[in-house]
């Protein structure tokens, strides 16, 4: 995950927040979906370094944009990409994993 998610940022350089979003939450999405063990705890130790991942990594985004620092920059990327853009909180996504009863 943390790969693609580099890759995409630096391929990605001047994406709108709204497309930045938008394709980071299927990213994110699939890496819940499929990494989720029901009962497990171990993915929430994963889920918050994710987090701190995309943190960290949104930062440095949006650091580089310009000569001139960015405004998400300033007002610190990833909770504004949260609660403006709908962003994916890994720590917070509950995934649509069903159960299967035998």
């Amino acid at each position: 995950m943390r790969n693609n998610t580099r890759e995409y940022l630096k391929k990605n350089g001047h994406k709108s927040p709204q497309v930045l979003t938008k394709n980071l939450n299927a990213k994110i999405r699939g890496w819940i979906n499929y990494f989720t063990i029901p009962t497990v705890s171990y993915p929430a130790k994963a889920k918050r370094n994710m987090r701190y991942y995309l943190d960290k990594k949104l930062r440095q985004y949006y650091k580089r944009k310009s000569q001139r620092r960015s405004k998400l920059y300033k007002q610190g990327a990833f909770q504004v990409l949260i609660e403006k853009y709908g962003l994916i909180d890994p720590t917070k996504y509950a995934g649509a994993r069903t159960t299967v009863k035998g």
